[in-house]
């Protein structure tokens, strides 16, 4: 019986091209990303060469900027990088600085790294928990950007003694006597059905009280707690160194005092932070601070 021979029946998959292999008609090959089907056979006959060879699939182009592909390997080259479509392609956005936010500029515009806006602005903070002979908050003045400042001093506790302050100027306290205050405040003692008030006035002293008469208290069961606000931390006019503050201090079982203070730092000299002590000397042993700044 003859013998007929059909050749191959179906593709023969080689593989990436080798220039000594032998190939035969329909074996297929894999040459600079796109593939070849063998046509006649021979050997070191380069894909390209279209005696030998027929092109099955063709590579695509290579993506550079993102206008001719989606080559992300290309468009992203650092660490927090990120991609987005201008009015042409791809583009890559490089990562911004520390704290800022994405910020959309609209239809039509493209994404950018930006600082977010606020009214308040925190501008220092610190957060005392170990036993110190005080606790300071340092901090830059910018009253060309910040209308007024406000300075949070909570849970305020230590061994006795009154609460004090001070502000400190070109880095160190300032201890002259250029501190005035006045203030009312008022507790309900214990067994003691109305309020007791009492009024403070200190003039030229080298401190502040933080309040009436109290004490600093050593239970975190207890608290002295004071919101402040100042009207200017330069050195552009003394007169604007004026202050308010509120307060509040809770005795468990004994009393609750709240009261309201005023005061001026006489000094021409640009405020750079405060300071929070006892007046005995004795320790304080907590406390939390925070200077905001209102903008303009």
């Amino acid at each position: 019986m003859a013998t007929v021979n059909l050749g191959s029946i179906k593709f023969n998959w080689k593989g990436t091209y080798a220039g000594a292999t032998a190939y035969k008609i329909d074996d297929v090959v894999e040459y600079n990303g796109s593939s070849y089907i063998s046509i006649q056979a021979g050997t070191g006959n380069l894909p390209t060469d279209t005696a030998y060879w027929e092109l099955m699939s063709q590579k695509g182009t290579n993506g550079t900027d993102g206008t001719n592909g989606t080559d992300l390997g290309t468009t992203l080259t650092t660490q927090g990088d990120l991609v987005y479509r201008d009015g042409s392609g791809l583009q890559r956005l490089g990562a911004g600085t520390s704290g800022q936010a994405l910020i959309t500029n609209g239809t039509g515009a493209n994404p950018s790294w930006g600082t977010v806006s606020s009214d308040w602005v925190k501008i220092a903070s610190s957060n005392y928990t170990t036993t110190a002979s005080n606790y300071d908050l340092d901090f830059t003045a910018d009253d060309t950007t910040y209308i007024a400042y406000k300075l949070y001093i909570i849970d305020f506790l230590g061994n006795g003694g009154s609460p004090w302050f001070r502000f400190k100027t070109g880095g160190s306290v300032n201890t002259s006597s250029v501190y005035t205050t006045g203030g009312y405040g008022a507790a309900n003692e214990t067994n003691v059905s109305t309020w007791e008030a009492t009024r403070r006035n200190d003039t030229n002293d080298n401190r502040w009280h933080l309040d009436q008469t109290w004490t600093l208290h050593s239970s975190s069961n207890d608290s002295l707690h004071y919101e402040m606000t100042f009207n200017s931390l330069s050195a552009s006019n003394k007169q604007k160194h004026a202050f308010w503050q509120h307060f509040i201090n809770y005795t468990s079982g004994q009393y609750t005092g709240t009261g309201i203070m005023g005061g001026r730092f006489g000094a021409n000299n640009t405020i750079t932070g405060v300071r929070i002590f006892s007046s005995n000397g004795s320790t304080v042993t907590n406390a939390r601070m925070a200077l905001y700044g209102l903008k303009i």
